[in-house]
């Protein structure tokens, strides 16, 4: 465990120490858990977002629910809420209602996993707008404790104004028991809507637990 969080720490402390203006610094954090049985899973999240150079304002609490699926061996389809609360002086409000699909592809000690998801988002000024988003993410065991994670996100919203956005995320995944794992995490945000790099620094906590059908 203290081995654990000194890792923590000194991934931390090295992304503030290299993330300076122009550009925006942000902190995510959240609590996922994930339920498996048979070929059905559940998974719900809970977050807190805080955003510019690493001030706690605006902020954004969301909470995500997904049920999916399996259809083949490593394939999966679902479906999935999202309520995100963005609040400042004056509060907004954002419903996400999605259909995703999801493949992992086995690499000796390492995981490729491919998520495409479609979002309806409508909001509290009656606005709506569609997005698709596809994620590669690569996964790589380090020991029985580690594992690393990269991966890269790609947005595209469509309309007057096109909005195109990406990510890159580099994450240091720890087991801290059987059902419980840590991930603290580097992500480099680009939007074509703004014209600077946003750093996120982050940590979630994993839940996991996966019932055999009897």
């Amino acid at each position: 465990m203290i081995r654990t969080l000194l890792v923590i720490s000194f991934f931390f402390n090295s992304i503030a120490t290299f993330s300076q203006r122009p550009f925006a610094e942000n902190v995510w954090s959240s609590m996922l858990v994930n339920y498996k049985v048979a070929k059905w899973g559940v998974t719900s999240d809970v977050g807190y977002r805080s955003c510019d150079q690493f001030v706690q304002n605006p902020r954004t609490a969301l909470f995500r629910l997904t049920i999916d699926r399996a259809i083949k061996k490593d394939h999966r389809i679902g479906l999935g809420y999202a309520y995100f609360e963005h609040y400042n002086t004056i509060s907004s409000y954002e419903n996400r209602w999605f259909v995703q699909y999801s493949t992992n592809f086995e690499i000796k000690k390492s995981r490729l996993n491919v998520r495409l998801r479609n979002e309806l988002r409508t909001y509290n000024n009656r606005n709506t707008a569609n997005r698709t988003r596809i994620q590669l993410t690569w996964i790589k065991k380090l020991s029985e404790t580690f594992k690393s994670q990269f991966s890269t996100e790609l947005f595209y919203t469509p309309g007057q104004s096109s909005l195109f956005e990406q990510r890159y995320t580099l994450g240091l995944n720890s087991s801290i028991t059987n059902h419980l794992k840590l991930t603290a995490f580097y992500t480099l945000q680009l939007q074509s809507s703004i014209d600077y790099f946003q750093h996120i620094i982050g940590i979630q906590a994993q839940l996991e637990f996966q019932k055999q059908q009897d």
